[in-house]
């Protein structure tokens, strides 16, 4: 029997079409909010997406960083506190990822955020880890949070009334994509804290708020009667479907499509996450096949325009080694059918012209560089 988030009745007032997905009733679109409307409106105003099928963990001990560094590809002594980075956990044995993660340093702990899909499998994995590692650390799995994304270019301007009495928060313009506060919201509860970082998987401005289960209902409700002075745009609930279009418009993988324990770093062009240090150092599980010469990839991940029709997950993309989608759908901002795939490394260079099969058609498509739709991550001015 799938599970349901402490949300659930929320989506339900608000008209929500649920589907099962890892294991959790979720909303995947609202009744007056179709999925390309959905994503216009949250790249105009804000929505507010329930991510709470995701993971929630904490890392322990005061060898927690060196932990997390053997268990990742993270760089820790490069982050600082109160801010995090997006890093991969690999296979041992062929480098391929397990998850990817977004891993936030603080003072005396780690926490992590982990796909809902690897959920189990990654604190299995851990655990073992954790059994096996020379040192002082512990995990703990968050028990009792949910987990809800503001995303969008108002996103921090619904927030900001809402933290005015929390105790201890920093003014919003001081905080940058990747970093992190951790709060209490009196309107709430004396005893409400939150955990507000700023990220998410759209490509736009935004938040990541972890918050009690009961007191989330209530925290949902006042972003959603949130309002501006200036337009009467007001904060609306998304679903997948509309998550999954946004973070494709932005150029980001999905694990378990654009990348699985097959696929290494470098296959899925996310070479970019393992730094400087790591590379010279190494020291994370995986690094003797990812540095040999079997792991050079044949295929790589590239973004992909497809004329005609949209090319979904499995279209082939012809031509040498025979490459597939692995994500694709119409752009409703980039008024393109848009897509992701894995091409033979030599048809990867942007203007490549391809054919991809579709419905016994074949497709003109071109090699095309990402997002496909421009970011806009916040960065603070610097004082």
């Amino acid at each position: 029997m799938a599970l349901k988030t402490a949300l659930y009745d929320l989506h339900a007032a608000s008209s929500a079409t649920f589907i099962e997905f890892c294991g959790y009733m979720l909303p995947v679109s609202y009744k007056g909010l179709n999925i390309p409307a959905s994503v216009l409106h949250t790249r105009a105003a804000a929505s507010l997406f329930d991510v709470s099928h995701m993971g929630q963990l904490r890392i322990h001990g005061k060898d927690r960083e060196a932990f997390i560094e053997r268990i990742s590809v993270a760089n820790m002594k490069a982050v600082k506190n109160d801010s995090g980075t997006l890093s991969v956990m690999l296979r041992e044995d062929n480098a391929g990822i397990l998850d990817d993660t977004i891993i936030t340093k603080r003072a005396d702990v780690i926490e992590m955020v982990v796909n809902a899909g690897c959920k189990v499998q990654d604190i299995a994995h851990i655990k073992e880890q954790v059994s096996k590692f020379k040192g002082d650390v512990q995990l703990e799995v968050r028990e009792g949070q949910s987990l809800v994304a503001l995303q969008g270019p108002f996103a921090h301007r619904y927030l900001k009334p809402i933290l005015e009495s929390a105790t201890g928060a920093p003014a919003l313009e001081k905080v940058s994509f990747l970093q992190s506060f951790i709060t209490t919201i009196p309107r709430l509860d004396k005893n409400a804290r939150i955990t507000v970082s700023r990220l998410g998987y759209t490509g736009e401005d935004g938040f990541e708020i972890s918050v009690p289960d009961k007191f989330v209902n209530q925290f949902c409700q006042m972003l959603l009667d949130a309002k501006l002075q200036d337009t009467s745009a007001k904060v609306e609930w998304a679903g997948l479907g509309a998550r999954d279009v946004l973070r494709l418009e932005a150029g980001l993988c999905l694990m378990g499509h654009d990348m699985n324990p097959e696929i290494n770093p470098w296959e899925a062009n996310l070479g970019w996450l393992i730094g400087k240090r790591r590379r010279q150092e190494k020291g994370f599980l995986g690094d003797a096949v990812l540095f040999g010469e079997q792991a050079q990839p044949k295929q790589i991940r590239v973004g992909l325009v497809v004329d005609g029709m949209p090319a979904r997950e499995g279209a082939v993309i012809l031509g040498e080694g025979n490459g597939k989608i692995t994500s694709g759908c119409p752009s409703p901002c980039a008024k393109l059918n848009i897509a992701m795939g894995y091409v033979d490394t030599k048809q990867a260079v942007a203007g490549t012209k391809l054919k991809v099969q579709v419905r016994n058609k074949e497709l003109d498509a071109v090699v095309t560089e990402m997002p496909f739709v421009p970011t806009r991550y916040y960065r603070a001015p610097k004082e």
